[in-house]
């Protein structure tokens, strides 16, 4: 299954703020999860969810980005289940307040928290 995705964005400030990863996952998330003949246990699902956080606490707190688009297809998965955040065709670089929240919203408000 071919899982790697380009991204080409003609904001050059999002764009060299990404990190533009060249390996090939194995597969995305939802594939993986899809394939699973048994459940995944418990300590695998809480190093995916760690994973993920971290990603998240770096594309929002390090790089000022709002990914939009989070789901199991967006997540790619490399040997050892080490898991990077991909599709980022959505993502919108913002600007922070002083209180840390982003100037502008932007996604769906049926996924909004």
């Amino acid at each position: 299954m071919d899982c790697l995705e380009f991204f080409i964005d003609t904001d050059e400030e999002l764009f060299s703020a990404l990190n533009i990863i060249s390996e090939k996952p194995n597969c995305n998330l939802e594939y993986f999860l899809k394939k699973r003949s048994r459940p995944i246990p418990e300590k695998e699902v809480l190093d995916f969810l760690f994973q993920i956080a971290m990603g998240l606490d770096h594309l929002h707190t390090d790089q000022h980005i709002t990914h939009i688009d989070l789901k199991p297809s967006n997540i790619m998965v490399y040997d050892g289940n080490l898991l990077k955040i991909g599709g980022y065709g959505g993502a919108k670089k913002h600007v922070k307040k002083p209180h840390g929240v982003p100037k502008k919203k932007d996604g769906y408000s049926f996924y909004t928290a």
